[in-house]
């Protein structure tokens, strides 16, 4: 599997949770999963990156794995995306800042230390709905500058249909996303693979591109149509993770 893909695709849910919790207890249990799962998408995508950069550059499995163990967050978080990308990356230093503090406050959660309940006002302080945005844009920040094209499910959309179970969701390739963009009326240039592969450049390697897709799908009123050829075929979803809204959503009336 893609460990940054299931905790991105987790921290989208808990965020729609968080928002929709019906008291204080199940609203800080989401909080804080979403603090988990944000903080484990960037370190993941981070450790997966750079494992490859240095297993490229023929360097042993034991100097890697010292490496992605030992080397704090927030080095990383600062330091990593030059080193990948081989060149000086300039992401705000807002955005570095927002994202540590995540950090921090996960780490107050996972271990404890203050006396009072001063923790659930820093809890209170985190928008969750601005979460998944700022991982997305910051992983997309890097890959930019790496000159590779972001994935698809960092727009918060998932494929659903695993085994034909709707329950499931279903990692699948960019390639698989241009087909069902063109569904809902998007100019791409299926089936043509060059053509296909120039429109990815284009519009899925870089934050701008990223922001305009982002803007584009929001504005969508529905998910991708089942498709009665292929009933098991998996489709495209916004809200992935609720059963009561996958029962419909994929049906025309």
């Amino acid at each position: 599997m893609n460990p940054t893909w299931e905790h991105f695709s987790s921290l989208c849910q808990e965020s729609n949770e968080a928002i929709l919790a019906p008291n204080d207890f199940f609203k800080y249990h989401h909080i804080k999963a979403c603090l988990y799962f944000g903080i484990g998408s960037i370190e993941s995508f981070l450790n997966e990156s750079m494992r490859k950069k240095l297993h490229s550059e023929g360097i042993e499995e034991e100097k890697i794995y010292k490496k992605l163990r030992y080397e704090g967050f927030r080095e990383k978080v600062k330091k990593w995306p030059s080193v990948l990308a081989e060149q000086s990356i300039s992401i705000p230093e807002e955005v570095v800042e927002l994202i540590n503090d995540y950090g921090d406050l996960r780490g107050e959660v996972t271990h404890p230390k203050a006396r009072n309940h001063s923790i659930y006002k820093l809890l209170d302080n985190v928008h969750v709905s601005n979460m998944p945005i700022i991982v997305a844009e910051f992983i997309v920040r890097v890959l930019e500058a790496c000159r590779q094209t972001f994935p698809y499910w960092l727009l918060g959309w998932n494929y659903i249909g695993m085994n034909g179970d709707e329950n499931w969701p279903a990692l699948i390739n960019n390639q698989q996303f241009m087909f069902s963009l063109y569904s809902f009326g998007f100019k791409v240039p299926i089936p043509l693979a060059d053509e296909m592969s120039k429109w990815e450049a284009q519009h899925m390697s870089t934050l701008r591109g990223f922001q305009s897709l982002s803007v584009n799908l929001a504005q969508l009123s529905r998910c991708e149509l089942k498709d009665k050829r292929f009933p098991k075929k998996p489709r495209l979803c916004k809200e992935w993770w609720d059963k009561d809204h996958k029962k419909s959503c994929g049906v025309v009336f």
